[in-house]
């Protein structure tokens, strides 16, 4: 005689969207400027549409003894995320250590590059330095621009785009050379 199970009883794996938000460095007194700010809202708009969520905060700038990982998450939980639906990433000091420790705990999460896309977060200016990044580690990306108040001032304007061409380059050149184990090594010991 056979058992009876129902459909429900049986195991199924639950695939997690990942959410990678880059951080945006804090103000002096800790709070966070209106790109931090637009960016979690940004990938939370996100993230409702999806069935499950994963964020990855990053960023490891801390002012105040708080980081932007750390301001992010707050953020989040106040949105009423669950706890177990945000990863931190609180080592990173800037975009490429960004990218190469997210890149060490999606992996350690069991999320394959080979049939993973991730959605990045971040500002416009910002986006292609890292859609570019990850894609150089070997990920499938979806970027996600945060809405934000492009500066009225030309120059400021174009200053945060121009900057974004010699980072992109130096940082993209750094990782093919194959430098991200190098640096994430020199990181933790500073």
């Amino acid at each position: 005689m056979r058992k009876y199970e129902p459909d429900f009883c049986k195991i199924f794996i639950v695939k997690k969207q990942p959410i990678l938000i880059f951080g945006a460095s804090l103000k002096n007194n800790g709070s966070p400027p209106a790109a931090l700010l637009n960016r979690v809202e940004a990938a939370y708009r996100y993230g409702v549409k999806c069935a499950f969520p994963l964020y990855v905060v990053s960023g490891g700038n801390a002012q105040c003894g708080r980081t932007e990982a750390m301001v992010m998450e707050k953020l989040l939980l106040e949105k009423n995320v669950k706890a177990s639906q945000i990863l931190r990433e609180d080592q990173a000091k800037n975009t490429l250590d960004s990218v190469l420790y997210c890149s060490e705990i999606l992996e350690k999460q069991h999320f394959y590059k080979e049939n993973t896309t991730l959605v990045l977060v971040t500002s416009a200016y910002h986006i292609l330095r890292c859609s570019c990044l990850m894609r150089l580690k070997g990920w499938t990306v979806r970027p996600v621009r945060a809405r934000g108040q492009a500066s009225r001032n030309f120059r400021k304007r174009w200053y945060w785009r121009l900057r974004e061409i010699p980072a992109l380059l130096w940082d993209s050149l750094r990782l093919t050379l194959n430098c991200g184990k190098k640096i994430l090594k020199s990181n933790k010991k500073n």
